[in-house]
């Protein structure tokens, strides 16, 4: 049992760094193979995002659980893998942040509470070498699943065009991908990613409809909640996050009053899949239980669904990367 504030504040500095079956189908085509694959880990123990104090709490519990693991994911990860024959090689890759000083400092330093759900840091591509050893690692753990879909040829580059713009540097060199943060949606133009939305994002250029409740928590974060450089340097207290029983109730003013901010989680979606390979029900219509080995090293084999995106149809006014219409407390 941890004890005391020191202990406290340290999961809290933790958390903030972050952020069986059916009959089996074998899925057989002859058409050209364009493939995207998302895979998720979940948090180490559930995460509670029905109130600031649950949230915090479970938070704790979760980091708390994991402090001696190595290489774990306390509130889970996100990453994508892509292969098609427009591409010379299969890519696997995700976004995390660099180090955790700068978001260390904004706890312990700023204060900032439940700012560092989204503001920005300094973030990174994860290679594909890094990728393949979690597969090994997570998959042998039973801690990863994965969602495949088949695509169409147009659907295919869009996520590559998705891709090489979101890491492509300017002649500044700088790229989105140098900024790590949870209110980003990358498919806003010159935005970062958290690694969830990039996810998401890449599937979201195929025309598939991410809005799904059991993937996401819509949060409504109170304004006192919310500390640091964008609200007057304003510093909160973790006591003051633990007795916040309710998330804001939504009267008001947008980014006056509260923000809104949507996380799509890596364990909801991983608790999603499992179920779905059980028990199935409309939410994953169209969906079949698949499973497949994630490396030539992997001895287990990887729960996931498969479905056949490939007769989505995308029109050509709907551009891969669009303007954000509505501004972010957190994205200055």
């Amino acid at each position: 049992m941890f004890r005391g504030a020191a202990y406290i504040r340290l999961f809290l500095i933790v958390f903030f760094l972050s952020f069986s079956s059916p009959v089996e189908a074998t899925v057989q085509d002859n058409e050209v193979s364009h493939e995207l694959t998302i895979y998720v880990i979940p948090s180490f123990s559930p995460i509670d995002w029905s109130s600031p104090s649950k949230l915090y709490k479970s938070a704790i519990n979760s980091y708390s659980e994991s402090f001696f693991q190595k290489k774990e994911y306390p509130i889970g990860h996100m990453f994508i893998e892509l292969r098609t024959p427009l591409c010379d090689s299969v890519i696997l890759t995700s976004i995390t942040s660099v180090s955790g000083k700068e978001q260390r400092n904004m706890v312990l330093k700023e204060k900032v509470g439940l700012s560092i759900l989204g503001t920005p840091v300094e973030g990174r591509m994860e290679t594909s070498h890094e990728l393949r050893k979690k597969i090994d690692r997570f998959s042998a753990k039973k801690k990863l699943a994965f969602m495949q879909f088949a695509l169409n040829g147009e659907a295919a580059k869009r996520v590559l065009e998705y891709i090489r713009r979101f890491t492509t540097k300017n002649s500044d060199g700088k790229s989105p991908s140098d900024q790590y943060g949870g209110a980003f949606w990358p498919l806003f133009e010159n935005e970062g990613a958290g690694c969830s939305s990039f996810g998401m994002s890449a599937l979201e250029t195929t025309g598939f409809i991410i809005e799904r409740a059991d993937w996401f928590a819509d949060l409504l974060i109170p304004m006192d909640l919310l500390g640091g450089r964008n609200n007057d340097g304003k510093r909160v207290k973790g006591k003051d996050i633990k007795r916040r029983k309710e998330w804001h109730s939504g009267e008001g003013v947008v980014n006056k009053d509260f923000v809104p901010l949507r996380t799509y989680d890596p364990s909801m979606i991983f608790n999603w899949i499992l179920r779905q390979r059980i028990n199935p029900d409309k939410t994953s219509e169209g969906f079949v239980p698949v499973k497949k080995m994630g490396t030539a090293k992997s001895k287990t084999a990887i729960p996931g669904l498969y479905y056949n995106a490939r007769n989505i149809k995308i029109s050509e006014d709907n551009p891969v990367f669009r303007k954000r219409s509505q501004a972010s407390f957190f994205i200055k």
